[in-house]
């Protein structure tokens, strides 16, 4: 029941990132992070041990995709290549784990395609004045997201921890 559940909810829904790419993307981020919750709530034992982290991986790829077509239709020439090569260096390091099974592989590759695809959409609304038309601009975006990724991703792929536990260590 909790796979089916699970897998309803993160195929059904991610279904509004085509209509509402903003709202769609971040209600199937919110998905992403308590699917592990329902999973644990409902009856984890319907998931073969160790599969979880192939299951999430491939949903990943599957809203990632939804938003890849949002951003092959933008009109921005610069965005849509941008985020089209960053999308393709996701894909191709989520390949290489499942290749290889190598968690620190996604350290490699971390997904700096989505915050790029929120900060394209979300950042015109929160500050109308800011013009990302230009490559400068754009690698600027791409850069100041970079670290904070590649720090998310250190701490869930490398140091195989949760976010929470990483910080609490620190205290």
């Amino acid at each position: 029941m909790a796979l089916a559940i699970v897998l309803a909810l993160r195929f059904i829904f991610p279904l509004a990132i085509l209509r509402w790419p903003l709202a769609g993307t971040l209600f199937a981020i919110t998905l992403d992070f308590f699917d592990l919750h329902i999973f644990e709530a409902l009856d984890w034992s319907e998931l073969p041990a160790g599969d979880y982290q192939v299951l999430d991986k491939l949903l990943d790829l599957y809203h990632l995709a939804l938003e890849s077509i949002v951003v092959w239709h933008w009109k921005e020439d610069i965005f849509r290549r941008a985020g089209l090569a960053l999308y393709l260096w996701k894909i191709g390091g989520t390949f290489v784990f499942f290749m290889t099974g190598l968690r620190a592989v996604m350290f490699f590759a971390p997904n700096i395609f989505e915050i790029y695809f929120i900060c394209v959409l979300a950042l015109p609304k929160l500050f109308p004045r800011l013009r990302l038309n230009s490559p400068k601009a754009v690698g600027a975006l791409v850069l100041a997201i970079t670290p904070f990724k590649l720090l998310h991703e250190y701490i869930l792929h490398v140091a195989e921890s949760s976010t929470t536990e990483f910080v609490k260590g620190f205290f």
